[in-house]
This record gives C-alpha cells, structure tokens and sequence, in this order.
C-alpha cells in the first residue's frame, strides 16, 4: 500500500448505517494517504442509509480528490456530485455473454428484507408466472447469491422446474442470463441494472426500505422503464415496453469510460507494465474456491 500511486474504493452499497464498521476503509485509506501522499479516489458510491457522521469525520470523504455518488440520495446526503454505478465499465461485455432464451425470469433474495417482504415478493413471482404460462411463455429462476436466493425457488418449485434453475456457478462462469425477450422480477439491484440495459421488461421490488429502494430507483432515474414495488400494496404492472435505457448505454459507458480515463489517463496506463485486472484476479480466486 505504501508503493500505491492512488487508492481507489470502488462503488457498492456497503459504506453506509447497515454496516457502520465499513467506514474503516476510508480511515484507513485516508491514514495510508497522510503517510504516502498517494490520492484518494472513490467512485459508484452508494451511502444510504447514510452514516450519522461524527465531529471528527465530517465530512466521510475529507482530503479525497474525486468522490461520486451514484444516486440522488447518496449525492444529497454527503454534498457529492452524482455519477455512475461502477458496473457500467464492463456492462457492454457481460450483457453480451450469454444470450439467454426468452422467458420470465425471477430472483427474489431471502436476505436483507424488512419483515413481510420476502412473502410478498414471492407472492408477487408467482403471479407473474401464472399469468406468463397460460400464453406459452416458460418462467426461469436465476441464483445470483447461492443460497439465500434458493429459499425462493423451492417457493415456487411447482412453476419453475429445476431444470430452469440456473446457479450462480453457471451465471459465473457463462454470464447473467439476459436479453431483450425477456421479462423479470427481481429484488437484486444488479439484475435489475443489468436486465434493463439489455432490453428487458421488469419489475423490481425493494426489499429494505431505505436501502433498496434507493438502489432501485437509482436505476429507474436512469430509465429501465421498471417500476419499483416497495409496499406490496398496489399490484404492479409489467410495462410493454422496455425504457430508455438500452438505447441510452453507449453514451452511459462512454461517459464512464471518461471518468476512469481522467483518473488514470491512458498514457501513464500504457507505460506501466501490464498487471492482471481486478475481476482477473477476483474470476482465480473464486476458482480455487469452487475447486476445492
């Protein structure tokens, strides 16, 4: 850390009163930058629900040179300017690994729910595939958590036969199911955000008030055209249409792309020796896992 030109803390939803501890990371990315001089970047912040910050703290991202947030209310909160989910440097790619057959596809996670949620969310996946089998249309479940996602499809087992289960270790090593045939119900964030850039109809639902409703909406407000379901009170429509999204992605990596580019530029990138990327070397690891 002591020989890093910068220090960069890349985008997610873990910096915030969920898990309070997490704000560790900017101390001690903050402690090595008093000591090395080295800059402090972070991008694709998601800060809700937002840390009570103390006198000593305020602000959370004091000495950084470049902070982003990638919702409106993560923005607001801690005075930064809205960006972009750090997602949108590989989307094109992962979008475009697996063409996936057309259908309805669900996810619906078991974790990190307020109470009631997750019976509605499955009430709410079982009433789509009731209404999608009758006109010929098959219903997938896709596992992007192993684990605290099956609880839901063995909910609803009876709809979705196992061989329509695809586990997280095929959407690893293959790609996220997705196309624009298609239409989804998922509470996971980057489903949604994934699905809706390929052209996918969708409903999302918000588990956390607070946490995953921000997350949601934050891909609304860029325009997949998917209503969020926060309540369970007002039955949800599927749109006929898909939003502006898909059509809007070149302009949305492109304007990632400038941001990463204007924090390391392309020439000092080109003069270093080539090291393995961070999904590189994240792809080994969880290998090694899985094979052992």
């Amino acid at each position: 850390m002591r020989e890093a030109e910068s220090l960069h803390l890349v985008g997610g939803g873990y910096v915030n009163a969920t898990w309070p501890h997490h704000a560790g990371l900017i101390v001690g990315m903050r402690a090595v930058s008093e000591l090395t001089g080295a800059p402090l970047f972070a991008t694709g912040q998601g800060l809700m629900p937002t840390l009570s910050p103390s006198p000593e703290e305020a602000p959370l991202f004091r000495d950084f040179t470049y902070v982003r947030a990638r919702d409106e209310s993560s923005a607001e909160a801690h005075g930064l300017e809205l960006g972009l989910d750090d997602a949108f440097l590989g989307i094109e790619a992962e979008i475009g690994r697996f063409r996936a057959a057309c259908g309805l596809y669900v996810c619906i996670q078991s974790d990190m729910a307020d109470e009631g949620r997750f019976e509605a969310a499955v009430r709410l996946a079982r009433a789509e595939i009731a209404d999608a089998s009758p006109r010929g249309i098959d219903a997938y479940y896709v596992e992007a958590f192993p684990g605290s996602d099956r609880i839901a499809y063995d909910r609803l087992a009876d709809l979705i036969p196992e061989s329509r289960f695809i586990p997280f270790i095929e959407v690893w090593s293959h790609g996220l199911p997705v196309s624009p045939d298609q239409t989804w119900v998922t509470s996971r964030f980057h489903l949604h955000l994934l699905a809706s850039a390929a052209g996918a109809r969708g409903i999302a639902v918000g588990m956390k008030k607070g946490y995953y409703d921000v997350k949601h909406e934050s891909v609304a407000a860029l325009g997949s055209g998917w209503p969020v379901v926060l309540d369970g009170r007002t039955p949800p429509r599927m749109p006929e249409t898909a939003g502006p999204l898909a059509a809007d992605l070149p302009a949305l990596v492109r304007r990632k792309r400038a941001e990463a580019e204007s924090l390391y530029p392309p020439a000092r990138a080109a003069a270093q020796e080539p090291q393995p990327s961070f999904v590189s070397l994240a792809r080994s690891k969880a290998a090694r896992v899985f094979k052992r």
